[in-house]
């Protein structure tokens, strides 16, 4: 009984043997093959290497300079632009220059006076500054901007009071002032103003022999401007006719006599003829027989010499608005 066991089981493991041998031998001769499937950016790189044909070095290089000429053109473009956008506040001396000559030549007359105002003030070279100041000046004067003309004119006499132009420079300031005069109804300062000009002008009436004549003829119109002036306010003081008035009124005849008698012919005949009203006001007819007496001999003195309120020569700028 045991042998016949004993023979089964060795029976049993010589086929377990066999059945193993087998199985290690298919097992040897199948390899397994593991399969990867390819991420976006790799597909996508196969595609390109698929699809795209041989670059030659030489093209490649092509390419390349290619390249950088359009990035040298786009960023020459971007400096342009810049420029293009760049205001007068910010330009340097000789970019303010350079845009200076083309505004002149387009007629651009207001751009051209910012530009060189803004030249003026970073100007550092004495010898074009002066031309600077003077440019601007005149420009100034012909467009009718007399108060900012009339300030460079005194800047530019304070800097070169040596100058071969400062007879006309110091001429034109005096023009400035006498073209801003108000008419005899309104305030006289500028009239003041205009006949301290004249006065140190003709200071040096020797040296200024050119305009010294017209000098002479608006420091008398202003003078005569003056005198207008003060026969309206003592008019005004006559037409109220008060005991207060009649006296301010008398005050100022007097003034009137003082102040223009020795520079103007016509201020004794004027003076004379407001004396006359005075007197009527003052119900004083022997005083207004007298005076009208008077009146009729200063009169007859006088003729024809009068102050002619017209210039000779000097013209008013032409965008200046005529207030006489």
């Amino acid at each position: 009984m045991i042998k016949k066991i004993m023979h089964q089981y060795v029976l049993l493991l010589s086929a377990f043997a066999f059945f193993f041998c087998q199985s290690t031998e298919t097992t040897n001769q199948i390899k397994p093959v593991t399969v990867t499937v390819p991420t976006d950016a790799a597909a996508h790189s196969l595609k390109k290497q698929t699809t795209s044909p041989e670059v030659t070095p030489v093209e490649k290089k092509g390419e390349k300079r290619h390249g950088g000429r359009c990035r040298a053109k786009k960023k020459d473009h971007k400096k342009e632009k810049k420029a293009a956008k760049k205001t007068i506040k910010d330009m340097s001396y000789e970019e303010l220059k350079e845009l200076k000559g083309r505004l002149v030549a387009q007629k651009k007359t207001d751009a051209v006076i910012k530009c060189l105002e803004k030249m003026v003030a970073q100007c550092k070279d004495i010898t074009e500054l002066k031309a600077c100041m003077l440019e601007l000046a005149d420009i100034l004067f012909d467009t009718g901007k007399l108060v900012q003309a009339e300030k460079m004119y005194t800047e530019f006499a304070k800097l070169y009071p040596g100058s071969d132009k400062i007879e006309t420079v110091l001429y034109k300031a005096i023009l400035c002032a006498y073209y801003s005069i108000l008419d005899a109804q309104h305030d006289q300062t500028k009239t003041h103003e205009t006949i301290d000009l004249a006065t140190q002008f003709l200071e040096r009436e020797e040296l200024f022999d050119t305009y010294a004549g017209e000098v002479k003829k608006i420091k008398k119109q202003c003078y005569a401007k003056l005198l207008e002036n003060e026969e309206n306010i003592t008019n005004f003081y006559l037409k109220r006719n008060t005991k207060k008035d009649l006296l301010a009124a008398e005050g100022r005849i007097k003034d009137m006599q003082k102040d223009f008698g020795q520079i103007l012919p016509e201020a004794e005949s004027r003076a004379l003829a407001l004396e006359c009203t005075l007197a009527e006001r003052k119900h004083d007819p022997v005083m207004a027989l007298q005076k009208q007496q008077e009146l009729t001999i200063a009169l007859s003195k006088l003729g024809d010499q009068t102050t002619d309120m017209t210039l000779a020569s000097a013209e008013k700028p032409r965008s200046f608005t005529d207030k006489f």
